[in-house]
């Protein structure tokens, strides 16, 4: 076979494999109750209950029922090339000003033995945290923000040991009257998976992150380090079921130097979260419930000053359904993206 007719035969394979793409795809539905929607704390609680200062908590309940639905396509151009898109809305059942949605995009492309690189893009539209005061006035707005990341991610296998370094970078831009809360964000991450068994997985992470507020005063910069483990099992006895347990960690410390802004002069906040997930597999679809706890310490020289108090207990519980569409073992698996998007 001549050169030419090798050049031929790529290039009728390479079109084919971008004119004729495999998909697959996935539904998913969860109903989550959260007993504490706005994080407040429980001085806050108290005075939301006993209606104390209205126009602070205009909400109709502290809690409140969160219906998610996600919906993910995989585009699947060859055995080592996937573009996967996804679209999640949470609309909640009494604060409905308090839905949201979150667009997503990555490609993966995989390098023969070498590895698996990875590209993802995330936009946030519209996501309300509560309601605060303009700084040094008076009166309550809503307090709103957009979100936009774009990262890049790696993923090498070494025997049973999974490698997944990878960098974001993410930008915060908050609606009138809170422009001062803008921030750009880096953030390194990498994380290990290690498969001790065919059945289970462990895995351990770790991501820092550095901080850069628009304004002066006040000031949110901070740098953050999270420390993150996950297992996941599947009983040889029960093996379509599988349980998940999951623990965070994240140090938070605001670097201004400015002790006239009492919100962030020498604050940091500890935060913990503890998870726990099971699933059990259908022959159509899979059964998922969990629950989550998530807590948050602060510390501060105006801890008992500052208007508002940034301690909170949120406890989640959550059951649903997943529902594949189509499926294609051939592809490769894409790292997991984690994020959060609470930036007060």
């Amino acid at each position: 076979m001549n050169k030419i007719a090798v050049g031929f035969l790529i290039f009728l394979l390479s079109f084919y494999s971008i004119a004729f793409p495999r998909f697959s795809s996935s539904i998913n539905t969860t109903f989550t109750y959260n007993n504490n929607l706005f994080c407040l704390s429980p001085n806050e609680l108290t005075e939301y209950r006993f209606r104390v200062n209205p126009a602070r908590y205009p909400y109709s309940s502290a809690d409140d029922i969160d219906f998610t639905f996600v919906s993910r396509i995989n585009v699947h151009f060859s055995q080592f090339t996937t573009m996967r898109v996804g679209i999640t809305g949470h609309q909640f059942l009494v604060n409905q000003e308090k839905s949201y949605g979150v667009i997503n995009c990555q490609l993966e492309q995989q390098i023969g033995v070498f590895g698996n690189f990875l590209i993802y893009g995330i936009w946030l539209p519209n996501y309300l945290i509560r309601y605060y005061r303009e700084f040094q006035k008076s009166n309550y707005y809503p307090c709103r923000f957009g979100e936009r990341v774009i990262g890049l991610g790696f993923q090498r296998k070494f025997g049973v040991i999974n490698v997944k370094p990878g960098y974001a970078f993410e930008v915060y831009h908050y609606v009138k009257p809170f422009e001062y809360y803008n921030t750009k964000v880096h953030r390194f991450s990498g994380s290990l998976d290690y498969q001790i068994r065919k059945n289970f997985t462990v895995e351990a992470g770790y991501s820092f992150r550095l901080a850069q507020a628009q304004s002066s005063l006040p000031d949110i910069s901070y740098i953050e380090h999270k420390l993150t483990a996950d297992i996941s099992s599947t009983p040889r006895v029960f093996k379509r079921f599988t349980l998940n347990t999951g623990y965070q960690f994240c140090n938070r410390k605001y670097t201004t130097g400015n002790p006239d802004d009492r919100y962030h002069y020498r604050r940091v906040d500890h935060t913990q979260v503890v998870s726990l997930q099971g699933a059990y597999r259908f022959n159509n679809f899979d059964l998922i419930s969990g629950v989550e706890l998530e807590w948050r310490d602060v510390n501060s020289p105006y801890e008992q000053e500052i208007e508002e108090v940034k301690e909170y207990r949120a406890d989640r519980i959550s059951v649903g359904i997943r529902i594949p569409l189509k499926d294609d073992s051939r592809t490769a698996k894409t790292p997991k993206v984690k994020r959060g998007i609470k930036n007060d």
